[in-house]
């Protein structure tokens, strides 16, 4: 169904996408897990894209008429748009407030959806003794990988994996079983040890250069 509409806004994305809407139109906004009218989108909400959150960076309103459509969703009434896959609903009830009240909530994905919370029984022993210091005034204590001394214990030192999570999710977990995933997670010869701070802030430089995690599956996927 075709209809012409005055109340479209142009929303603009921080990696500059740009999509047009309607300014009722529901888009999914991860950061309050809810669905929001695109007009009430501000500079800095998060969206949900394929690869991962975007922020908005402008919302601006269209004063002339366009044409718009009216989706027939088969199903599930979620679908994406723009080249990056903004999340967002076909049509949403409203409450009393305004807010939208849809129970379908997306499926998002990451290291807390798709990867284990723990390591297996041995795992952590494991890495650990293969960064054993075994001579020396040091014997007995942990090398990491960037060259620091610390005891065994120390609460400072933290399992990495070499090839980082959000990496092998990127190229092979998102088409991989849970299992296959749950292999990687514990495959000790693929793992270092560093300073917890060190390895913060590796994370924070793959999130400042972009890498998220992508949120389309493949046909392997469990």
């Amino acid at each position: 169904m075709t209809r012409h509409a005055e109340n479209r806004v142009r929303v603009t994305l921080s990696d500059g996408t740009e999509f047009i809407a309607t300014d009722i139109h529901p888009v999914w906004t991860p950061e309050n897990r809810q669905w929001t009218p695109a007009g009430e989108l501000t500079t800095g909400t998060p969206v949900d894209t394929l690869t991962g959150e975007l922020t908005v960076r402008s919302v601006e309103p269209l004063r002339s008429a366009a044409p718009v459509y009216n989706l027939e969703v088969n199903g599930h009434q979620i679908y994406r748009v723009a080249d990056v896959g903004v999340l967002v609903h076909n049509t949403c009830p409203r409450s009393a407030d305004g807010r939208f009240t849809s129970n379908e909530t997306p499926t998002i994905h990451n290291r807390d959806t798709d990867y284990p919370h723990g390591y297996r029984s041995g795992t952590i022993d494991e890495v650990l003794d293969s960064h054993r210091i075994t001579d020396g005034p040091d014997a007995g204590k942990t090398l990491t990988s960037d060259g620091d001394v610390v005891p065994r214990d120390s609460p400072d030192l933290t399992i990495e994996h070499m090839q980082p999570v959000v990496v092998h999710w990127n190229t092979i977990g998102h088409d991989a079983t849970r299992t296959t995933r749950l292999d990687f997670y514990n495959d000790t010869s693929k793992m270092t040890l560093r300073l917890r701070s060190a390895n913060s802030s590796g994370g924070g430089i793959m999130a400042a250069q972009g890498i998220r995690y992508r949120q389309d599956v493949g046909s392997n996927y469990s």
